[in-house]
This record gives structure tokens, C-alpha cells and sequence, in this order.
């Protein structure tokens, strides 16, 4: 690993037009060359809200989970709460937010565990991890017709068996849920 100033340099953007836009998903085509002078026409680039996932535990030792229909990936998936961020949310109020609107637990203590890209070749969304402890039941939580959400308590003490259950199959939740590991073990 090296360290020091990067040496390797942005594209420029020679022009950029609007493929489609709505609150959720923009798509645009990006003219773009490289300090090479390569030039990638198109180059399309995803826009979207950043997200947040929460990785809770409750005051009895749980973790809390999701159970949800995926109609990308045709199926119900077993994660943790996550969802978008409204323009300028923090991480720690998107997360409760959500835990809050899907599982109507909440309270307990937040920290931000960290943010990644969502994937950097094409997203422009970040996504940001919270970890809540001692969460409990509060709650408030919304009946909307487009998530039909299953609340699934998971043992604290067998979390590492998360990992590989069948239904748990988001990288992102896999990704916030490993990097956490040591601090919820």
C-alpha cells in the first residue's frame, strides 16, 4: 500500500445531457476523457440519494431485521433497515428514521460506523452505516403499501451465522454487517 498524493487524475467532462430524472433515479451520459486522452462517449452515470443502513440491537440482545419482497431480485430478502436519506439528513436521524418506519423500534445510542460508494464506477449515492444499541420497541411505525416488512429478531449471540443464512443475500447489508462484527460480538 502506498501512501501520499494520488497521481491519478479525474476525467474531464466535455458535455453531459439527462437521460431521465425523478426523485429516486436520474440516468445521464457523460462525454468524458481521460488525462490520456481517451475519450468514453457514452459514459452513463446513476444518480440517486445516498442511503443508510442501521445495524440494531435491541435491549434483549437481538438484532433486528427485515423480511421484505425484492422485485429486482424476485424474492424476499432477509436485511437490516435501511432506505434513502432525504436532502440534507444525517446519517444518524436517516437511520432511526427508517428503523422507525419499518420495525417501530427506536431510542437506544447511535453512531455512525462508516460510508462507502455504492459503487463507484457508476453511482453517484453513498451508503452510510449507523449502529443503534439498546433499541426498543417505541413505535410509529408506517403501513406502507409498497413494503409489506416482516420484523425478524435475530440472536446477538449468533450473528456470525447471519452471514451465510439463505435469505440474507445484499451485499451492502453483508458489507456493514462484517465491518461491525467486533463491535457488537
Amino acid at each position: 500500500m502506498t501512501s501520499g498524493p494520488s497521481e491519478i487524475l479525474p476525467w474531464r467532462v466535455l458535455s453531459s445531457r439527462q437521460l431521465h430524472s425523478d426523485p429516486r433515479l436520474s440516468l445521464r451520459a457523460d462525454v468524458c476523457e481521460t488525462v490520456d486522452g481517451a475519450r468514453l462517449d457514452p459514459y452513463y452515470v446513476i444518480e440517486s440519494p445516498d442511503v443508510v443502513i442501521a445495524l440494531v440491537v435491541t435491549t434483549e440482545d437481538e438484532i433486528v431485521l427485515v423480511r421484505q419482497y425484492r422485485h429486482g431480485y424476485g424474492m424476499a430478502t432477509l436485511e437490516l433497515p435501511a432506505g434513502g436519506m432525504d436532502p440534507g439528513e444525517d446519517p444518524e436521524a436517516a437511520g432511526l428514521r427508517e428503523l422507525r418506519e419499518e420495525t417501530g423500534y427506536g431510542g437506544g445510542r447511535i453512531e455512525r460506523l462508516r460510508s462507502w460508494s455504492i459503487n463507484p464506477p457508476r453511482y453517484t449515492a453513498r451508503l452510510h452505516a449507523v449502529l443503534v444499541r439498546d433499541a426498543v420497541v417505541t413505535g410509529g411505525r408506517l403501513n406502507d403499501p409498497a413494503e409489506r416488512i416482516e420484523v425478524v429478531l435475530w440472536p446477538r449471540a449468533r450473528v456470525r451465522e447471519l452471514l451465510s443464512a439463505p435469505e440474507f443475500v445484499h451485499a451492502a447489508h453483508a458489507a456493514v454487517l462484517a465491518s461491525a462484527l467486533d463491535r457488537i460480538v
